[in-house]
């Protein structure tokens, strides 16, 4: 058996309109380099990208799906998620405990809290959770071995290759370079610091995988996953690295999902098949 590498981060991240990412009016063509081949990769709904995610959504379809275990494992999935057998996982904030709920009534997710009286009755009352300002509920959202973790994922699938026997990587910020120009990007200079800084860059530039990327080395297979309308991490981040990696005849798969959010499924049938899709990989990469 080949090592192992599955990062799974289960992030529960509170939205307050503070947080919410602004939709930019200026061009994302800020701070693009002329010598990158894949920036049309950032146009997130043009139709020569849209074009190039269907082919490779296709690719991986039918390399993972016809495996002989997929349709076992998104039944099993599929039936863990529908189940009102569930422990609701909560997230304290303030005084109260927040949970994102998905059952029969709630197929694509309600935001809800409840007090810690509440929490300790077998069937505690629960209270949808609205934006007093915008009204719009706040999004508490999962997240699987993606995002900030994506970033964690792909410097251990470049720089730590030989430690790795295969990789999953979701909704990962990669391109170091460009990420702040990018989305919501531009709120976390603060914690990486800011690329377009030379003197900066070049501390940044030694954990930003896209740039790291080279040719004629052993890097451990890698399905890299994404949602088309990801409004924090923008999608551009794993289509070019799988366009990098592809182009250099590295064993990479992708997909990227039209609906959903920031690394999660619009309903549970498409949760259940990007898991199937996950486990499926790593079932068939790790024999």
């Amino acid at each position: 058996m080949k090592p192992l590498f599955f990062a799974m981060i289960v992030s529960i991240i509170f939205l307050s309109p503070c947080c919410i990412a602004e939709e930019k009016t200026a061009s994302i063509s800020v701070g693009l380099s002329s010598d990158d081949p894949y920036n049309w990769l950032e146009d997130v709904a043009g139709d020569k990208a849209l074009t190039w995610v269907r082919e490779r959504n296709a690719e991986t379809a039918k390399e993972l799906e016809e495996s002989e275990s997929f349709k076992t494992l998104q039944a099993i999935i599929l039936k863990i998620l529908v189940s009102d057998e569930k422990i609701p996982i909560v997230k304290k904030a303030g005084a109260y405990y927040y949970n994102f709920w998905r059952d029969a009534l709630n197929s694509r997710g309600v935001s809800r809290r409840t007090t810690l009286e509440e929490y300790r009755k077998a069937d505690p009352k629960w209270e949808k959770v609205l934006d007093d300002v915008k009204n719009r509920l706040y999004v508490l959202t999962p997240g699987k071995g993606g995002s900030n973790g994506g970033l964690l994922v792909g410097n251990m699938l470049i720089q730590y290759l030989h430690l790795q026997g295969a990789v999953v990587c979701s909704a990962p910020l990669l391109d170091m370079k460009r990420y702040s120009h990018l989305l919501a990007g531009a709120s976390w200079m603060e914690e990486y610091g800011d690329p377009d800084k030379s003197d900066e860059w070049e501390y940044i530039k030694t954990f930003s995988p896209y740039q790291l990327v080279k040719s004629g080395a052993k890097y451990p297979p890698v399905l890299f996953m994404i949602t088309t309308r990801d409004d924090r991490v923008h999608p551009s981040h794993a289509r070019k690295m799988m366009a990098n990696m592809r182009d250099l005849s590295y064993d990479v798969n992708y997909f990227e999902n039209i609906e959903g959010g920031h690394g999660t499924a619009a309903d549970n049938h498409q949760t259940s098949h990007l898991w199937a899709l996950a486990f499926a990989f790593l079932q068939q990469k790790l024999k």
